[in-house]
């Protein structure tokens, strides 16, 4: 599978797979991917993150596949890369 930074995923969790295909993920800005390509990774191929929104609510533990796409809960639905302000290793 190959996505728009030439990077394979070579190693993907089946349950990350059908939330993808099920577009229960959000494709990050040029400007977040560009910070989480130079932080390291949690996990083979992801990252795991604290996303902070413009409206000051925190989502914990996100996962992050190939720096780039956000992995949404189910009570993440309304969220768009426009509603995040900043995104950051989970500590």
């Amino acid at each position: 599978m190959n996505f728009e930074h030439g990077t394979i995923l070579k190693f993907i969790n089946v349950l990350d797979l059908i939330k993808i295909m099920e577009n229960q993920t959000l494709k990050l800005s040029e400007n977040f991917i560009n910070i989480l390509i130079n932080l390291p990774e949690s996990g083979m191929e992801y990252q795991i993150v604290k996303v902070t929104l413009k409206n000051g609510e925190i989502l914990h533990k996100h996962k992050v596949l190939n720096s780039e796409f956000l992995m949404l809960e189910e009570n993440d639905d309304l969220i768009t890369s426009k509603d995040i302000f900043r995104i950051e290793l989970e500590k």
